[in-house]
Protein backbone atom coordinates (compact mmCIF):
# COMPACT_ATOMS: atom_id res chain seq x y z
CA UNK A 1 0.00 0.00 0.00
CA UNK A 2 1.37 3.39 -0.97
CA UNK A 3 0.18 6.81 0.13
CA UNK A 4 0.01 9.37 -2.70
CA UNK A 5 3.04 11.63 -2.68
CA UNK A 6 0.69 14.64 -2.79
CA UNK A 7 -0.73 13.69 0.60
CA UNK A 8 2.72 13.34 2.17
CA UNK A 9 3.93 16.61 0.65
CA UNK A 10 0.92 18.45 2.03
CA UNK A 11 1.50 16.97 5.51
CA UNK A 12 5.18 17.89 5.36
CA UNK A 13 4.27 21.43 4.37
CA UNK A 14 1.96 21.76 7.38
CA UNK A 15 4.71 20.49 9.68
CA UNK A 16 7.36 22.81 8.20
CA UNK A 17 5.12 25.85 8.67
CA UNK A 18 5.63 25.55 12.45
CA UNK A 19 8.57 26.42 14.67
CA UNK A 20 11.03 23.60 15.49
CA UNK A 21 9.97 23.63 19.15
CA UNK A 22 6.23 23.55 18.42
CA UNK A 23 4.42 21.22 20.82
CA UNK A 24 1.67 18.70 20.13
CA UNK A 25 -1.12 21.23 20.63
CA UNK A 26 0.37 23.50 17.96
CA UNK A 27 0.67 20.53 15.62
CA UNK A 28 -2.91 19.47 16.35
CA UNK A 29 -4.23 22.93 15.49
CA UNK A 30 -2.13 23.19 12.33
CA UNK A 31 -3.19 19.81 10.96
CA UNK A 32 -6.83 20.35 11.92
CA UNK A 33 -6.89 23.74 10.21
CA UNK A 34 -5.29 22.26 7.08
CA UNK A 35 -7.81 19.41 7.00
CA UNK A 36 -10.81 21.67 7.51
CA UNK A 37 -9.62 23.85 4.66
CA UNK A 38 -10.01 20.95 2.23
CA UNK A 39 -13.20 19.67 0.59
CA UNK A 40 -14.78 16.68 2.33
CA UNK A 41 -13.88 14.37 -0.56
CA UNK A 42 -10.22 15.46 -0.78
CA UNK A 43 -7.81 12.51 -0.58
CA UNK A 44 -5.63 14.21 2.05
CA UNK A 45 -8.38 15.23 4.46
CA UNK A 46 -8.74 11.85 6.20
CA UNK A 47 -5.01 11.56 6.87
CA UNK A 48 -4.58 15.13 8.10
CA UNK A 49 -7.54 14.72 10.47
CA UNK A 50 -6.05 11.47 11.76
CA UNK A 51 -2.66 13.07 12.41
CA UNK A 52 -4.29 16.02 14.17
CA UNK A 53 -6.11 13.56 16.45
CA UNK A 54 -2.88 11.74 17.29
CA UNK A 55 -1.40 14.99 18.58
CA UNK A 56 -4.29 15.51 21.02
CA UNK A 57 -3.46 12.89 23.61
CA UNK A 58 -0.47 12.52 25.89
CA UNK A 59 1.60 9.40 26.35
CA UNK A 60 2.39 9.13 30.04
CA UNK A 61 5.09 7.27 31.90
CA UNK A 62 2.90 4.23 32.52
CA UNK A 63 1.59 3.98 28.97
CA UNK A 64 -1.14 5.57 26.95
CA UNK A 65 -3.65 7.81 28.63
CA UNK A 66 -7.16 6.39 28.64
CA UNK A 67 -8.44 8.77 25.93
CA UNK A 68 -5.67 7.55 23.63
CA UNK A 69 -7.45 4.21 23.45
CA UNK A 70 -10.39 5.88 21.73
CA UNK A 71 -9.02 7.96 18.91
CA UNK A 72 -11.49 9.92 16.83
CA UNK A 73 -11.71 9.42 13.08
CA UNK A 74 -14.13 10.75 10.49
CA UNK A 75 -17.38 8.89 11.05
CA UNK A 76 -16.63 7.60 14.54
CA UNK A 77 -13.88 6.46 16.89
CA UNK A 78 -11.67 3.41 17.23
CA UNK A 79 -9.14 1.98 19.70
CA UNK A 80 -5.44 2.34 18.91
CA UNK A 81 -5.26 -1.31 17.92
CA UNK A 82 -7.92 -0.71 15.26
CA UNK A 83 -6.32 2.22 13.45
CA UNK A 84 -6.99 1.52 9.75
CA UNK A 85 -4.16 -0.01 7.75
CA UNK A 86 -4.03 2.89 5.30
CA UNK A 87 -3.57 5.30 8.21
CA UNK A 88 -0.85 3.04 9.63
CA UNK A 89 0.93 3.16 6.28
CA UNK A 90 0.53 6.93 6.24
CA UNK A 91 2.16 7.10 9.68
CA UNK A 92 5.04 4.89 8.53
CA UNK A 93 5.78 7.12 5.56
CA UNK A 94 5.31 10.29 7.61
CA UNK A 95 7.85 9.04 10.14
CA UNK A 96 10.36 8.36 7.39
CA UNK A 97 10.00 11.89 5.95
CA UNK A 98 9.46 14.01 9.08
CA UNK A 99 12.28 16.08 10.56
CA UNK A 100 10.19 17.64 13.33
CA UNK A 101 11.20 16.23 16.72
CA UNK A 102 7.76 16.42 18.30
CA UNK A 103 6.18 14.65 15.33
CA UNK A 104 8.82 11.93 15.24
CA UNK A 105 8.44 11.07 18.94
CA UNK A 106 4.67 10.87 18.65
CA UNK A 107 4.53 8.85 15.43
CA UNK A 108 7.23 6.37 16.44
CA UNK A 109 5.58 5.67 19.81
CA UNK A 110 2.14 5.37 18.25
CA UNK A 111 3.42 2.97 15.59
CA UNK A 112 5.07 0.85 18.29
CA UNK A 113 1.77 0.59 20.15
CA UNK A 114 -0.21 -0.15 17.01
CA UNK A 115 2.15 -2.62 15.31
CA UNK A 116 4.32 -4.02 18.13
CA UNK A 117 7.25 -3.78 15.75
CA UNK A 118 10.37 -3.56 17.90
CA UNK A 119 12.12 -1.17 15.51
CA UNK A 120 9.55 1.53 16.22
CA UNK A 121 10.15 1.23 19.97
CA UNK A 122 13.88 1.72 19.38
CA UNK A 123 13.20 4.77 17.24
CA UNK A 124 10.85 6.15 19.90
CA UNK A 125 13.46 5.77 22.64
CA UNK A 126 16.12 7.50 20.54
CA UNK A 127 13.79 10.32 19.50
CA UNK A 128 12.58 10.95 23.06
CA UNK A 129 16.16 11.19 24.33
CA UNK A 130 17.15 13.59 21.57
CA UNK A 131 13.98 15.66 21.93
CA UNK A 132 14.19 16.17 25.71
CA UNK A 133 16.85 18.93 25.79
CA UNK A 134 15.42 20.61 22.69
CA UNK A 135 11.97 20.76 24.29
CA UNK A 136 13.22 23.07 27.05
CA UNK A 137 12.81 26.16 24.86
CA UNK A 138 9.06 25.59 24.50
CA UNK A 139 6.33 27.14 26.61
CA UNK A 140 5.91 23.99 28.69
CA UNK A 141 9.41 22.76 27.92
CA UNK A 142 10.43 21.61 31.38
CA UNK A 143 7.38 19.42 31.81
CA UNK A 144 7.66 18.06 28.27
CA UNK A 145 11.36 17.24 28.72
CA UNK A 146 10.60 15.24 31.86
CA UNK A 147 7.75 13.44 30.10
CA UNK A 148 10.05 12.50 27.22
CA UNK A 149 12.71 11.16 29.60
CA UNK A 150 10.06 9.25 31.52
CA UNK A 151 8.59 7.62 28.43
CA UNK A 152 12.04 6.73 27.07
CA UNK A 153 12.92 5.19 30.44
CA UNK A 154 9.75 3.14 30.58
CA UNK A 155 10.24 1.79 27.07
CA UNK A 156 13.93 1.02 27.58
CA UNK A 157 13.43 -0.75 30.91
CA UNK A 158 10.40 -2.74 29.82
CA UNK A 159 12.18 -3.88 26.63
CA UNK A 160 15.54 -4.46 28.36
CA UNK A 161 17.35 -1.88 26.25
CA UNK A 162 20.59 -0.06 27.07
CA UNK A 163 19.84 3.01 29.20
CA UNK A 164 23.22 4.79 29.08
CA UNK A 165 22.00 7.37 26.54
CA UNK A 166 19.01 8.17 28.76
CA UNK A 167 21.31 8.59 31.77
CA UNK A 168 23.53 10.92 29.76
CA UNK A 169 20.47 13.04 28.85
CA UNK A 170 19.32 13.12 32.47
CA UNK A 171 22.55 14.63 33.84
CA UNK A 172 22.34 18.09 32.20
CA UNK A 173 18.63 18.30 32.99
CA UNK A 174 19.32 17.50 36.64
CA UNK A 175 22.08 20.11 36.80
CA UNK A 176 19.73 22.74 35.40
CA UNK A 177 16.89 21.91 37.80
CA UNK A 178 19.30 21.85 40.72
CA UNK A 179 20.68 25.28 39.83
CA UNK A 180 17.10 26.62 39.63
CA UNK A 181 16.06 24.93 42.88
CA UNK A 182 13.25 23.39 40.87
CA UNK A 183 10.88 20.65 41.94
CA UNK A 184 11.39 19.12 38.51
CA UNK A 185 14.50 17.53 40.00
CA UNK A 186 12.09 15.32 41.96
CA UNK A 187 10.03 14.79 38.83
CA UNK A 188 13.06 13.34 37.06
CA UNK A 189 13.46 10.75 39.80
CA UNK A 190 9.75 9.96 39.72
CA UNK A 191 9.69 9.28 35.98
CA UNK A 192 13.18 7.81 35.50
CA UNK A 193 14.13 6.36 38.87
CA UNK A 194 14.72 2.91 37.39
CA UNK A 195 17.27 4.27 34.91
CA UNK A 196 18.98 6.48 37.50
CA UNK A 197 19.25 3.58 39.96
CA UNK A 198 21.17 1.49 37.41
CA UNK A 199 23.98 4.06 37.31
CA UNK A 200 25.68 4.10 40.72
CA UNK A 201 27.45 7.44 40.16
CA UNK A 202 24.31 9.12 38.85
CA UNK A 203 22.19 7.75 41.69
CA UNK A 204 24.69 8.86 44.34
CA UNK A 205 24.83 12.32 42.80
CA UNK A 206 21.05 12.56 42.79
CA UNK A 207 20.72 11.44 46.40
CA UNK A 208 23.31 13.94 47.58
CA UNK A 209 22.16 16.92 45.53
CA UNK A 210 18.44 16.34 46.00
CA UNK A 211 18.97 15.77 49.72
CA UNK A 212 20.93 19.02 50.01
CA UNK A 213 18.24 20.88 48.05
CA UNK A 214 15.62 19.52 50.47
CA UNK A 215 17.62 21.02 53.35
CA UNK A 216 17.79 24.40 51.61
CA UNK A 217 14.10 24.64 50.70
CA UNK A 218 13.08 23.40 54.15
CA UNK A 219 14.99 26.07 56.05
CA UNK A 220 14.99 29.85 56.23
CA UNK A 221 12.19 32.28 57.03
CA UNK A 222 9.74 30.77 54.53
CA UNK A 223 10.43 27.04 54.22
CA UNK A 224 8.78 25.20 51.36
CA UNK A 225 7.65 22.07 53.16
CA UNK A 226 5.80 20.58 50.20
CA UNK A 227 8.88 20.68 47.97
CA UNK A 228 11.06 19.48 50.84
CA UNK A 229 8.88 16.41 51.37
CA UNK A 230 8.62 15.67 47.68
CA UNK A 231 12.40 15.67 47.35
CA UNK A 232 12.84 13.51 50.45
CA UNK A 233 10.19 11.04 49.23
CA UNK A 234 11.85 10.50 45.85
CA UNK A 235 15.26 10.21 47.52
CA UNK A 236 13.88 7.48 49.78
CA UNK A 237 12.41 5.66 46.78
CA UNK A 238 15.66 5.97 44.81
CA UNK A 239 17.71 4.68 47.74
CA UNK A 240 15.33 1.73 48.02
CA UNK A 241 15.78 0.98 44.31
CA UNK A 242 19.52 0.98 44.94
CA UNK A 243 19.04 -1.49 47.81
CA UNK A 244 20.29 1.04 50.39
CA UNK A 245 17.74 0.42 53.14
CA UNK A 246 19.56 2.45 55.83
CA UNK A 247 19.88 5.48 53.59
CA UNK A 248 16.22 5.19 52.55
CA UNK A 249 15.13 5.14 56.19
CA UNK A 250 17.08 8.33 56.93
CA UNK A 251 15.22 10.11 54.16
CA UNK A 252 11.86 8.79 55.40
CA UNK A 253 12.60 9.97 58.94
CA UNK A 254 13.40 13.42 57.58
CA UNK A 255 10.14 13.26 55.61
CA UNK A 256 8.17 12.54 58.79
CA UNK A 257 10.01 15.27 60.70
CA UNK A 258 9.05 17.76 57.96
CA UNK A 259 5.38 17.21 58.83
CA UNK A 260 6.12 17.79 62.50
CA UNK A 261 8.09 20.96 61.77
CA UNK A 262 5.29 22.33 59.61
CA UNK A 263 2.71 21.58 62.29
CA UNK A 264 4.69 23.67 64.77
CA UNK A 265 5.16 26.48 62.25
CA UNK A 266 1.44 26.65 61.46
CA UNK A 267 0.05 26.57 64.98
CA UNK A 268 -1.29 30.09 64.47
CA UNK A 269 -3.34 28.95 61.45
CA UNK A 270 -5.84 27.25 63.73
CA UNK A 271 -6.42 23.91 65.37
CA UNK A 272 -7.99 22.34 62.29
CA UNK A 273 -4.94 22.97 60.10
CA UNK A 274 -2.45 21.94 62.76
CA UNK A 275 -4.33 18.76 63.66
CA UNK A 276 -4.42 17.64 60.02
CA UNK A 277 -0.65 18.08 59.66
CA UNK A 278 0.03 16.40 63.00
CA UNK A 279 -2.00 13.39 61.88
CA UNK A 280 0.22 13.12 58.80
CA UNK A 281 3.30 13.32 61.00
CA UNK A 282 2.01 10.64 63.39
CA UNK A 283 1.18 8.31 60.51
CA UNK A 284 4.63 8.81 58.96
CA UNK A 285 6.35 8.07 62.29
CA UNK A 286 4.08 5.07 62.93
CA UNK A 287 4.91 3.61 59.50
CA UNK A 288 8.57 3.79 60.53
CA UNK A 289 7.88 2.13 63.88
CA UNK A 290 8.96 5.24 65.81
CA UNK A 291 6.70 4.84 68.84
CA UNK A 292 8.46 7.49 70.93
CA UNK A 293 7.78 10.14 68.28
CA UNK A 294 4.13 9.07 68.04
CA UNK A 295 3.73 9.32 71.83
CA UNK A 296 5.36 12.76 71.79
CA UNK A 297 2.90 14.11 69.23
CA UNK A 298 -0.33 12.60 70.59
CA UNK A 299 -0.85 15.30 73.30
CA UNK A 300 -0.20 17.99 70.69
CA UNK A 301 -2.80 16.42 68.39
CA UNK A 302 -5.32 16.28 71.25
CA UNK A 303 -4.76 19.96 72.00
CA UNK A 304 -5.07 20.94 68.33
CA UNK A 305 -8.26 18.89 67.97
CA UNK A 306 -9.77 20.62 70.99
CA UNK A 307 -8.95 24.02 69.56
CA UNK A 308 -10.41 22.97 66.20
CA UNK A 309 -13.68 21.97 67.88
CA UNK A 310 -13.86 25.31 69.67
CA UNK A 311 -13.28 27.19 66.43
CA UNK A 312 -15.88 25.25 64.42
CA UNK A 313 -19.56 26.09 64.23
CA UNK A 314 -22.47 25.00 62.05
CA UNK A 315 -25.05 27.06 60.16
CA UNK A 316 -28.10 25.27 58.76
CA UNK A 317 -31.36 26.16 57.07
CA UNK A 318 -34.09 24.49 55.07
CA UNK A 319 -36.38 25.48 52.23
CA UNK A 320 -38.92 23.90 49.90
CA UNK A 321 -38.10 23.59 46.20
CA UNK A 322 -41.06 23.93 43.79
CA UNK A 323 -40.05 21.03 41.54
CA UNK A 324 -43.15 21.17 39.38
CA UNK A 325 -42.71 24.86 38.64
CA UNK A 326 -39.02 24.38 37.85
CA UNK A 327 -39.75 21.55 35.44
CA UNK A 328 -42.29 23.70 33.57
CA UNK A 329 -39.81 26.59 33.35
CA UNK A 330 -36.98 24.37 32.12
CA UNK A 331 -39.10 22.56 29.50
CA UNK A 332 -40.44 25.86 28.16
CA UNK A 333 -36.95 27.39 27.96
CA UNK A 334 -35.46 24.38 26.17
CA UNK A 335 -38.29 24.18 23.65
CA UNK A 336 -38.13 27.88 22.87
CA UNK A 337 -34.38 28.38 23.01
CA UNK A 338 -33.32 25.49 20.81
CA UNK A 339 -35.42 26.83 17.97
CA UNK A 340 -32.80 29.54 17.47
CA UNK A 341 -29.44 28.01 18.54
CA UNK A 342 -27.80 25.17 20.46
CA UNK A 343 -27.36 27.15 23.66
CA UNK A 344 -29.91 30.00 23.47
CA UNK A 345 -31.96 28.27 26.17
CA UNK A 346 -29.18 29.09 28.66
CA UNK A 347 -29.97 32.80 28.25
CA UNK A 348 -33.63 32.01 28.79
CA UNK A 349 -32.84 30.06 31.95
CA UNK A 350 -30.92 33.02 33.30
CA UNK A 351 -33.76 35.40 32.45
CA UNK A 352 -36.19 33.67 34.81
CA UNK A 353 -36.23 34.72 38.45
CA UNK A 354 -36.99 31.17 39.51
CA UNK A 355 -33.90 29.75 37.79
CA UNK A 356 -30.23 30.27 38.61
CA UNK A 357 -27.87 32.08 38.07
CA UNK A 358 -28.87 35.42 36.52
CA UNK A 359 -27.18 36.06 33.17
CA UNK A 360 -26.42 39.63 34.22
CA UNK A 361 -24.35 38.19 37.05
CA UNK A 362 -22.51 35.89 34.65
CA UNK A 363 -21.76 38.79 32.29
CA UNK A 364 -20.50 40.95 35.15
CA UNK A 365 -18.19 38.24 36.41
CA UNK A 366 -16.75 37.53 32.96
CA UNK A 367 -16.08 41.25 32.46
CA UNK A 368 -14.45 41.43 35.88
CA UNK A 369 -12.19 38.49 35.02
CA UNK A 370 -11.16 40.19 31.80
CA UNK A 371 -10.36 43.38 33.70
CA UNK A 372 -8.28 41.64 36.36
CA UNK A 373 -6.44 39.32 33.96
CA UNK A 374 -6.47 40.93 30.48
CA UNK A 375 -3.78 38.59 29.13
CA UNK A 376 -5.94 35.56 29.89
CA UNK A 377 -8.41 36.69 27.26
CA UNK A 378 -5.62 36.61 24.66
CA UNK A 379 -4.55 33.04 25.47
CA UNK A 380 -5.86 30.15 23.44
CA UNK A 381 -8.39 27.98 25.24
CA UNK A 382 -9.79 24.64 24.12
CA UNK A 383 -12.77 23.10 25.92
CA UNK A 384 -13.39 19.37 25.60
CA UNK A 385 -17.11 18.84 25.02
CA UNK A 386 -19.18 16.04 26.54
CA UNK A 387 -18.69 13.89 23.45
CA UNK A 388 -14.90 14.35 23.61
CA UNK A 389 -14.46 16.91 20.82
CA UNK A 390 -12.20 19.94 21.28
CA UNK A 391 -13.99 23.29 20.98
CA UNK A 392 -11.67 26.27 20.77
CA UNK A 393 -12.55 29.75 22.05
CA UNK A 394 -13.39 31.97 19.04
CA UNK A 395 -10.97 34.70 18.01
CA UNK A 396 -13.68 37.31 17.52
CA UNK A 397 -13.94 39.36 20.78
CA UNK A 398 -17.76 39.33 20.88
CA UNK A 399 -17.94 35.61 20.16
CA UNK A 400 -15.17 34.96 22.70
CA UNK A 401 -17.18 36.83 25.36
CA UNK A 402 -20.20 34.63 24.63
CA UNK A 403 -17.96 31.55 24.82
CA UNK A 404 -16.72 32.61 28.28
CA UNK A 405 -20.23 33.39 29.51
CA UNK A 406 -21.58 29.99 28.46
CA UNK A 407 -18.54 28.24 29.95
CA UNK A 408 -18.91 30.04 33.29
CA UNK A 409 -22.65 29.43 33.34
CA UNK A 410 -22.06 25.73 32.82
CA UNK A 411 -19.47 25.62 35.61
CA UNK A 412 -21.75 27.46 38.04
CA UNK A 413 -24.72 25.26 37.21
CA UNK A 414 -22.64 22.09 37.54
CA UNK A 415 -21.04 22.97 40.86
CA UNK A 416 -23.79 24.87 42.64
CA UNK A 417 -24.55 23.40 46.07
CA UNK A 418 -27.67 21.25 46.37
CA UNK A 419 -29.87 20.63 49.37
CA UNK A 420 -30.20 16.93 50.30
CA UNK A 421 -33.98 17.21 49.79
CA UNK A 422 -33.50 17.94 46.06
CA UNK A 423 -34.43 15.13 43.67
CA UNK A 424 -34.42 14.78 39.91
Amino acid sequence: MSIPIRVLELALGVEQSLEPDADNMHLYRAFLAAAEGLPAEHESRKFLLAESTFHLYRIERRGVEKNARSLGFPGGSAPVESIPEDVVEYLRQRLSQSTHQTTRTRLADLLWQRTNEFAFAQVAIREYVQAAPRALSGRHGTSVACAYIGRASELALSLRQDTSAIGAAIRPLAERFLAEGSGYLAKLVEVAGGVIAKDADLADSFLKEAGDLAVRVGSGEKPNRLLERRLLAVCADLASLRGEATRARVFRERHARSFEDEAMERAADGGLVQSAILQDAIKAYADLGMGDAVDRLKPLLHDATQRAAEQTYRISTSFEIPHHQLEKEVDACIACGRESSAYAHLHLFAGRDSLWPAWSEITTRVEERARIAPLQALARLVTITDDGRPFERPGDPAAAMGFEEVRLYGQESLHRPRDPSEHG
